[in-house]
């Protein structure tokens, strides 16, 4: 028989942060004495770029960076929004937040190893008819 006794996991802040991410505090410590609030803007816009979201974002604080993801030089429908105080984080949150027409999806960021998984829509892709074997005869 083996004996099992209970432990208490240390709170992150009691775990020293790595060396690797230096001495300023930043977004990945939301919640643990920082300051900074890191966003997820989702299904952006294709004309909207990092100005529209500083113009649009800095009228509830202090942005520290704001980024508009592309890759092959395509928008990828997403970005990034940082503000130097939580609560300007917070009240972005408390409200719907519309872009060039568009009602953005805004949420805190998290890490991406501890993201969802991608959603993907139904039927794309495969027809909707399930992408199997049909037969016929």
């Amino acid at each position: 028989s083996r004996d099992l006794f209970a432990r208490r996991a240390p709170s992150r802040r009691q775990v020293a942060r790595p060396a690797s991410l230096g001495s300023r505090p930043g977004p990945w410590l939301h919640g643990l004495g920082s300051t900074m609030a890191k966003l997820f803007l989702g299904g952006v816009s294709p004309n909207t770029q990092k100005e529209d979201l500083e113009a649009h974002f800095g009228q509830y604080g202090t942005i520290t960076d704001s980024v508009v993801m592309f890759k092959d030089g395509r928008h990828r429908g997403f970005g990034f929004v940082t503000f130097a105080e939580d609560e300007a984080a917070d009240a972005v949150l408390a409200e719907p937040q519309v872009i060039h027409e568009r009602v953005i999806d805004v949420k805190r960021a998290v890490p991406g190893n501890e993201a969802p998984p991608p959603k993907y829509i139904s039927g794309a892709g495969g027809g909707g008819f399930g992408g199997g074997f049909a037969g016929g005869g």
